[in-house]
């Protein structure tokens, strides 16, 4: 809850809650601290922080204020931390498991080839 002026007989200090994290304020009436939401791409899953956790590779989130993060869906990967989405594997391939972290976890799908070298993937049927 905020007030309009720091001036109240009682305003005590509390820890922010999970998925926010502590910042400081200064204004003309002083030095505060308010807590702000942790935004999209991390997450605080414990109280009283002074900041938020990135999502790791693997994994995405799109809200504020978030106690987690999601693990990339079958069919795409993640290789960066603090991300908002995951990327999509080439078409015609896929992975095989929740929360893959990189494009080589990406493999062409039954009935389907794949014709690059190297470490690309085109798959074709």
């Amino acid at each position: 809850k905020f007030l309009q002026s720091r001036e109240a007989i009682s305003i005590t200090c509390r820890a922010c809650p999970s998925g926010s994290f502590s910042v400081k304020l200064e204004d003309s009436q002083g030095t505060t601290y308010i807590c702000q939401e942790c935004p999209s791409g991390s997450f605080q899953a414990s109280g009283a922080s002074v900041s938020c956790n990135l999502c790791p590779a693997g994994s995405y989130q799109t809200e504020t204020g978030s106690l987690g993060c999601n693990r990339c869906p079958v069919g795409q990967y993640q290789n960066e931390e603090g991300q908002r989405g995951c990327k999509q594997c080439p078409t015609g391939a896929t992975t095989l498991l929740l929360g893959s972290n990189s494009m080589s976890d990406c493999g062409c799908t039954a009935g389907f080839i794949n014709i690059a070298s190297g470490a690309a993937l085109e798959c074709v049927r």
